[in-house]
């Protein structure tokens, strides 16, 4: 298990664009104070969370395991490097080990598509989590931000009490910045991941039309 780690660990640095994170200027006490909570996510226990705490904490997850990886290795040098570095990159966290990669597709993801079978082949591992989301939620699509220059900017802190609301408005924010509509052309061009994901968008249409309507209201208001 150690040189299978190791393996991962280099990989992730080879994929890494050589980010030299104590070059920074930074308050090295709350470094520390961040990687001591970091530890306790080892024993963390969501068996008996409900759907939208789990959905808030995994999301909230995610971001905090991309930034983290980012700030010590650098984003991945280029588009063919995103596999292995998300694959790579791990947690242990709930008394499991899991990558960004398996978090996204095997936890968050889990109840929904996986993408086109071209992406599948190169980013979605096998992995099985007893602690996995059991219903999915289109929304989902924008609320994760990997990095890329097709995620949104601005990334909020997912609260469960609040987490429907934080849901339609990163949704909202991001066919606002991603939608491209031509009058002209008579054409509308939509995020890559709503071609990525498709079938999440098509099983639950009659929602994502009322949604689309409703938000669209609100931009003509």
């Amino acid at each position: 298990q150690q040189q299978q780690q190791h393996q991962q660990q280099d990989e992730a640095q080879d994929a890494g664009g050589g980010g030299d994170f104590f070059s920074l200027d930074v308050d090295m006490d709350a470094w520390i104070r961040f990687m001591d909570a970091a530890s306790l996510l080892q024993v963390l226990e969501v068996q008996r969370l409900a759907q939208d705490e789990k959905m808030a904490l995994f999301v909230n997850l995610y971001h905090t395991m991309v930034v983290h990886s980012f700030l010590v290795l650098g984003p991945p040098r280029s588009w063919a490097k995103w596999p292995s570095f998300f694959n790579a990159m791990a947690y242990e966290c709930c008394c499991d080990v899991f990558s960004i990669a398996e978090l996204e597709h095997n936890v968050i993801r889990a109840a929904m598509s996986r993408p086109q079978p071209f992406l599948s082949k190169f980013t979605v591992p096998q992995s099985s989590y007893r602690f996995a989301l059991t219903k999915g939620d289109f929304r989902i699509n924008f609320a994760l931000a990997s990095g890329s220059r097709s995620s949104s900017s601005k990334v909020p802190i997912f609260t469960p009490s609040r987490l429907d609301a934080q849901l339609d408005a990163v949704t909202a924010e991001a066919l606002n910045e991603f939608v491209d509509v031509s009058v002209a052309k008579r054409t509308v061009s939509l995020p890559k991941v709503c071609a990525w994901f498709e079938a999440d968008f098509l099983r639950e249409f009659d929602v994502v039309r009322r949604k689309a309507q409703a938000w669209r209201a609100a931009v003509d208001a």
